[in-house]
């Protein structure tokens, strides 16, 4: 889809299952890509499948950003 920052956004510790808000701001991607079934690959943590709230372009950074919600696994002790 493309890449940027991403930013998860967890309510209680990391260990716990939990579901997971976040904003992606993508610095470049893939025109005509459809966002149904986005995933965010989290280096050295869990791949997210992403619901998407809202997808926007924004002028004032020059990217387009997301919002998302998704379902955070929880890590294995």
């Amino acid at each position: 889809m493309g890449e940027g920052r991403a930013y998860v956004h967890l309510r209680s510790p990391v260990e716990q299952r939990q579901v997971a808000r976040g904003t992606l701001s993508l610095d470049w991607w893939h025109d005509g890509t459809t966002t149904d079934g986005a995933q965010l690959e989290l280096v050295g943590g869990p791949t997210l499948i992403l619901r998407l709230e809202s997808d926007k372009l924004s002028t004032c950074v020059q990217g387009r950003i997301l919002r998302y919600e998704a379902d955070w696994p929880g890590t294995m002790q």
